[in-house]
């Protein structure tokens, strides 16, 4: 960050990840220390921070000061809607090259608006402000002859349907209707149900699924149409804010209550089988199947092993969110070879902190009675856990506790299995 001071405000010029034209976009943040305002620009124009909830005031402490650099990092800057270089853009619209901050070799052409909001809002799972989208959709890349049914003719569609097939389910009458928006239309845009159980399928069986689609019984989606889907978010090991704000638009969506935002953690390892595999997106390779548990917990590895080197996991961390209404979503997974309990502990404390800046609140932590696992508890507390009710502060927020909970089903499973055993 770059810092340019005056009379009574400060300047901090943020480097973000989006290259335009070939220069770097910055972030520039006015903090008035007189009057305890701060101001966002982006390309040079103000970013009106009450659309994104955010307060202008500001408190000249550390912690405050900090915050404000955390928000500014995770605000994402609105690109456009990619276009075709050939495409002969209006003049009334911005055509930029874009690219990625480290890639600058990869750009894109987009187009945004006059009138662009700068910033992306925290409930959009795109790159485009609501403004972009809404003042271009006329200038996308499409065909324009595209056949949509009205209000009118879906709701005969619908009436004939349950006239022909009287006892179809919903599910059934929308894949119904998929089909004849396939069939009639030259633009095909597929039912989310449909997405989701065409992933389900391809992904127990790849051979079965595309016997089906080769039958010709039914127009299904290709493989390569599921995997951009499947791969919209990109599913690296460890936390990462695309995930967290899925999760966060996914609750907006569902309609969770204030109340589902607070949970727990669940927390479990699955083998795997110990194998490389070479994952090749674009231009770039890499290997897939090595330890990852994080830098932190890598530096610690290097310092007790006195060396440096890589191993392959054999099993899978996973975490998942449970909220009190039900809400469940999985946030995070970590390659190992059997996790260690102070892997474990630096893993825990860094979702819980992350998701806390995403409005998810933890109070309670759920595992397995194994070894490791009970070590990583016992980490918590000077004494014995049983003596403060396996509750201990947070610490991401001292005014609140965790508590440290058994799964009492696997326990049970565990002492049937013994019982049966003996």
């Amino acid at each position: 960050m770059l810092f340019e001071q005056t009379a009574t405000s400060v300047i901090v010029f943020m480097m973000s990840d989006v290259v335009c034209n070939g220069n770097i976009l910055m972030k520039e943040i006015t903090l008035n220390f007189k009057e305890h305002l701060w101001e966002l620009k982006i390309r040079g124009r103000k970013v009106v921070l009450e659309d994104l909830d955010i307060t202008k005031t500001f408190d000249c402490t550390t912690s405050n000061l900090h915050e404000i650099f955390e928000i500014v990092h995770k605000i994402k800057i609105c690109t456009g809607i990619e276009t075709e270089h050939k495409t002969k853009v209006p003049i009334h619209i911005i055509s930029e090259r874009i690219g990625e901050r480290g890639e600058e070799n990869k750009q894109n052409f987009k187009m945004r608006s006059k009138t662009c909001k700068q910033v992306v809002g925290w409930t959009c799972t795109g790159d485009s402000c609501n403004t972009c989208i809404n003042n271009l959709n006329a200038f996308k890349n499409e065909k324009t002859d595209v056949i949509d049914l009205n209000k009118v003719d879906e709701e005969d569609l619908k009436k004939f349907l349950k006239q022909v097939f009287p006892g179809a389910s919903q599910e059934m009458q929308d894949f119904l209707r998929s089909q004849h928006d396939i069939l009639n239309s030259s633009k095909i845009t597929w039912d989310k149900s449909v997405i989701k159980t065409c992933l389900s399928l391809r992904s127990r069986s790849v051979k079965c699924y595309e016997q089906l689609r080769d039958s010709n019984i039914f127009k299904l989606p290709s493989g390569r149409q599921l995997r951009r889907y499947k791969s919209s978010v990109e599913q690296k090991p460890g936390v990462s804010n695309d995930v967290l704000r899925w999760m966060r638009n996914t609750a907006i969506q569902v309609n969770v209550p204030p109340s589902g935002y607070h949970g727990g953690l669940l927390h479990d390892e699955a083998k795997i089988q110990e194998d490389l595999v070479l994952n090749v997106k674009g231009e770039r390779s890499e290997l897939v199947g090595w330890i990852d548990t994080g830098s932190e917990a890598e530096n610690l590895r290097i310092v007790k092993e006195n060396k440096v080197s890589r191993k392959l996991a054999t099993d899978v961390l996973q975490i998942t969110f449970l909220g009190y209404t039900g809400f469940r979503f999985p946030i995070a997974h970590y390659p190992t070879d059997g996790v260690k309990a102070s892997e474990l502990y630096i893993i825990i404390w860094d979702l819980i902190s992350q998701l806390q800046s995403w409005g998810f609140i933890v109070d309670f932590i759920m595992q397995d009675g194994g070894q490791q696992n009970r070590e990583f508890t016992k980490l918590h507390f000077t004494g014995e856990p049983r003596k403060n009710h396996f509750m201990c502060d947070s610490l991401v927020n001292p005014d609140r506790k965790v508590y440290h909970c058994q799964d009492f089903s696997h326990n049970m499973k565990k002492l049937r299995n013994a019982v049966f055993s003996s």
